[in-house]
């Protein structure tokens, strides 16, 4: 098999973002030629045109250990970044820690693992926009019998929980007029204005010593034409970013809305579910005894995330779902690197674990 660097550079130079259907399928076809060459088992699904990847150990859909990671990567700041860079321990450029240099190091515990253990993995390719093709290749039967984990979090701990979210569209309709008799029309910027205050309202503030609650935060919000500054809009709109903790909240907070906002109330058609795992689970105290295995001096625990991963493709199948991560930082920055030393660890005590060992 190629070089950990060797293979970044070519993931990298397909400069695979999201939005970029072509450029993401050819990601998945240099993955799949990599897993061909590794003596794999690989399957391809398409999903409108946008391919996804499976890879195993073994023939069939099924494996014991669950592996996701996701070839799609954001837009760059320039082209330089889809070339790696190395200095010292680190190698730097876009995606080789959100989330290819993640996908390579899974692919090669399956390479060490062939005809010796029972592993898959699903490669998807629109992480940074929901992942629907996580979603679509479980909906299609690629699942895992013991174990779920997902290569796009913290390192040296395991997330076992991240919130779900919800993005709620609000919008108000008036008359519109002329600005300068207000009376004789109905202004739809306030009627969204008093709307949201009424509902902003329910939401507490939240510190970073006790943040792991329900938030809502507004991020778009739309109204009038900007070409004229004095009429009234009869339109307007907002859409709300909102991250929840338990399943039972989201029907509470969209009846919440519709009630206190007298705004028509739509959630996007697709739902983000929160995940949740139990941290006592042996199979997530085994992982963190091999992590510990790695870094004798780090104190190895579980966290929670705020943030969204592809484990909320995989709530449903009733195993443990950990989110883990190589040693780096800077996704989604300029300066987005991981650590070769880091790499290296993890891909022994992945193989480690996803051999039973």
């Amino acid at each position: 098999m190629k070089s950990v660097l060797e293979m970044l550079g070519e993931l990298m130079g397909c400069r695979a973002i999201t939005s970029e259907v072509a450029n993401v399928n050819c990601a998945v076809a240099i993955m799949r030629k990599y897993a061909e060459d590794a003596g794999l088992f690989v399957s391809e699904e398409d999903f409108d045109g946008r391919k996804a990847l499976y890879v195993s150990t073994e023939p069939g859909k099924v494996a014991d250990y669950l592996l996701n990671a996701h070839l799609d990567v954001v837009v760059a700041p320039d082209d330089s970044m889809f070339v790696p860079r190395v200095e010292g321990d680190k190698i730097y450029g876009r995606g080789v820690h959100d989330d290819q240099g993640q996908a390579i190091c899974a692919l090669r515990v399956m390479a060490n693992l062939r005809d010796k253990a029972s592993v898959g993995t699903i490669f998807s390719t629109d992480e940074e926009h929901g992942g629907h093709t996580t979603g679509g290749m479980v909906s299609r039967g690629y699942v895992g019998r013991k174990v779920g984990l997902v290569l796009d979090g913290p390192s040296c701990s395991i997330a076992i929980a991240q919130k779900g979210i919800i993005t709620l569209h609000l919008k108000a309709y008036g008359t519109a007029g002329h600005s300068s008799r207000p009376w004789c029309f109905d202004n739809a910027l306030d009627r969204l204005i008093d709307g949201y205050v009424k509902f902003r309202a329910l939401w507490p503030t939240v510190t970073s010593e006790d943040s792991w609650q329900n938030t809502m935060q507004a991020t778009v919000a739309r109204a009038g034409d900007p070409r004229s500054s004095n009429q009234i809009p009869d339109v307007a709109e907002m859409t709300l970013n909102i991250r929840y903790v338990n399943e039972e909240d989201y029907d509470v907070i969209l009846a919440q809305a519709k009630e206190l906002t007298g705004l028509e109330v739509k959630a996007s058609a697709h739902k983000c579910r929160p995940v949740y795992t139990d941290e006592k689970d042996s199979m997530i105290q085994r992982l963190m005894a091999e992590i510990g295995r790695e870094y004798p001096d780090r104190k190895i625990g579980t966290c929670k995330m705020h943030g969204a991963t592809d484990a909320r493709h995989l709530m449903g199948l009733g195993i443990p779902i950990g989110i883990i991560g190589l040693p780096g930082d800077g996704a989604h920055a300029r300066d987005e690197w991981m650590s070769i030393s880091g790499f290296e660890k993890y891909e022994r005590l992945l193989t480690r674990y996803c051999a039973g060992y």
